[in-house]
């Protein structure tokens, strides 16, 4: 039986799989889709055959989508740019429908996985689901401003009804930082299992015809970047932390569509600023148009997580799912 509890919905739980829910109570750049691609790999590596779900924002078509090695990729228009940047990162199966309980149920009934991943369940529960609420440490310790002058969409206090909270940051957190998101987190009545996890560089990628390449080198100079991120700070400390210095920005709306104009501009732009080269994220570089060329190559950051403190929910996970 569905309950329905005004704009929120909680579906039964599921018969066979453990169902792991990534989400966030903010907007933009919180890092749910990385981590849930790393605990998909982690689980794939235990042999427990995970299944990811999306709901495909801001995907233009309807209907549902299975992004997976049967046939070529479908375009970012039909299955939105995290379904196709978990394919990429993960090459593990990921569901898109317009109702992703429905593609939960069925996945379910199927039985072929042990565990599902649904990326960014905000308005959907299940019973018995294990919920992973992604914060950065910012959001711990900044004051609390909802939409539209800040971050929050709903009550910090939601928190509370997560299983487990991860911290993902560009940097390392010490013990005094540690303790005082721990500190915020009972604040909203938050007392399980904390992971903190620091992003870290995999080096650089060139953006190919089919999908992205690994680079040995990069051209020599600073590179022009671009991105459509709700948070693009987030990214451009990332590269702070790696040691690039922008030749220029240009900062998209999050999930911007590119077009052959917008790609022309940027090749403007960079050559403007006297770089030779584009720098985006694998987010972004999904949305490119594989016929699209130019002699200005178009690299990405290719990024991982490293969990540096707290508990490994990756192991807490996968126990879970081998127990169901």
């Amino acid at each position: 039986m569905i309950i329905d509890q005004g704009r929120r919905r909680i579906f039964p739980p599921l018969s066979r799989a453990s169902l792991i829910v990534v989400s966030s109570p903010l907007v933009g750049g919180t890092g749910k889709t990385p981590l849930a691609a790393h605990l998909a790999r982690r689980l794939q590596e235990r042999g427990l055959t995970p299944g990811l779900v999306t709901k495909g924002y801001g995907r233009r078509a309807h209907g549902t989508f299975v992004v997976d090695e049967s046939g070529s990729e479908p375009p970012v228009a039909a299955v939105g740019d995290e379904a196709l940047m978990l394919w990429r990162e993960t090459r593990i199966p990921v569901h898109v429908g317009d109702e992703p309980a429905d593609v939960i149920a069925r996945l379910d009934e199927a039985g072929r996985h042990r565990a599902i991943i649904f990326d960014d369940g905000v308005s959907r529960r299940w019973q018995g689901e294990r919920r992973i609420v992604v914060l950065s440490p910012r959001d711990c310790t900044s004051p609390v401003r909802y939409l539209p002058f800040g971050r929050w969409r709903v009550r910090p206090q939601t928190v509370a009804q997560a299983t487990y909270v991860a911290i993902v940051s560009a940097t390392v957190c010490d013990d005094a930082m540690c303790e005082r998101h721990r500190l915020a987190l009972r604040g909203w009545g938050f007392t399980g299992p904390v992971a903190w996890y620091r992003t870290q560089s995999a080096g650089f990628a060139r953006v190919g015809s089919e999908d992205v390449r690994e680079a040995e080198t990069v051209p020599s100079g600073p590179p022009y970047v671009f991105c459509g991120l709700g948070a693009p700070s987030r990214f451009l400390e990332h590269l702070e932390a790696y040691g690039v210095t922008p030749a220029g920005v240009m900062c998209y709306p999050d999930h911007h569509a590119y077009t052959r104009d917008d790609l022309a501009d940027l090749v403007q732009s960079c050559r403007r600023s006297r770089s030779d080269w584009l720098l985006t994220t694998h987010k972004d570089a999904v949305k490119i148009d594989p016929s699209w060329t130019s002699d200005i190559p178009v690299y990405v950051l290719r990024l991982t997580l490293d969990l540096i403190a707290g508990d490994d929910l990756a192991d807490v996970v996968a126990t879970g799912a081998e127990n169901s």
